[in-house]
């Protein structure tokens, strides 16, 4: 016996089909929506850490100049007051070194430019300290002979080198974990749209085979096989009674032809009694 496809999209295995599928594409919208969520704040950690670097950068550079600024206006003044900035610059270079280190102690090719950061700044360090220790014991031109060599000049110069190129570095790890965010945010974007359309066709579809097989059970009336009577709201009642409280209708009788027919025949095969 051959199925139609009519029955087979209205059977129950295609429904529920149907139905897990509509699910499936739901959870997988939902996972990859997780998953999207997750990747997107992986990337934005690594673009904060990558800016949280760039600004301890900016920071050890800002150090250095202050240093170099005070041991300047200490050589040509002597007062005391302009060493306050050196002073200060003295634990917080070290701090903002060891900071560089622990961020960068994944990668040895920065590992390494943060080690010659390190020797530098120790030598402009000790630079600055030893004109400033002749300018309190021999006067303004020993010290300054010291400044004119260009040994503290040369320092710096090789410092902002490097802290230039960390910035660059930094700068450029920003941009591509900023750019790599928004190509995953837009690529996930796209697949849960197309899952979410495919669920809402799949839901829909399930929802209107549901309907129709609704519609279809509503249209059946169950008739007893022996007396020929309805159920209506578990009451078995006649066929003319049925319609009337179903559909406002009533019946009046009358007899077709092929039941005239069979009458006819009834009353003809029917022997007459003999009068009595």
């Amino acid at each position: 016996m051959s199925t139609s496809p009519r029955s087979l999209i209205f059977s129950r295995p295609a429904v529920l089909a149907t139905l897990l599928v509509a699910v499936a594409l739901l959870i997988g919208s939902i996972a990859l929506s997780t998953i999207s969520t997750h990747e997107i704040a992986t990337a934005d950690r690594r673009a904060s850490r990558a800016q949280q670097t760039l600004v301890t950068v900016n920071q050890l550079l800002a150090t250095m100049n202050e240093a170099e600024t005070a041991q300047r206006g200490f050589i040509l003044t002597r007062d005391e007051k302009y060493l306050a900035p050196y002073l200060a610059a003295l634990p917080r270079y070290r701090h903002e070194l060891t900071v560089l280190r622990q961020q960068f102690g994944g990668s040895p090719g920065r590992s390494a430019l943060v080690a010659q950061l390190g020797v530098l700044c120790d030598r402009r360090f000790a630079e600055i300290a030893h004109t400033i220790a002749l300018r309190r014991q021999h006067g303004i031109a020993p010290a300054l002979n010291v400044v004119e060599s260009d040994e503290g000049w040369h320092l710096m110069d090789e410092i902002r080198q490097r802290l230039q190129l960390l910035q660059k570095q930094q700068v450029a790890e920003i941009t591509a974990h900023t750019a790599a965010a928004n190509r995953e945010t837009q690529i996930f974007q796209d697949i849960n749209r197309v899952l979410l359309a495919l669920a809402i066709v799949f839901g829909g579809a399930a929802a209107w085979v549901i309907a129709r097989r609704l519609y279809h059970l509503e249209g059946l009336i169950k008739v007893c096989a022996w007396t020929q009577r309805v159920q209506w709201e578990g009451q078995w009642i006649s066929f003319e009674e049925y319609l009337a409280k179903r559909f406002n209708l009533h019946c009046t009788h009358g007899i077709s032809e092929e039941a005239a027919r069979e009458l006819g025949r009834e009353i003809e095969n029917t022997p007459v009694p003999p009068d009595a």
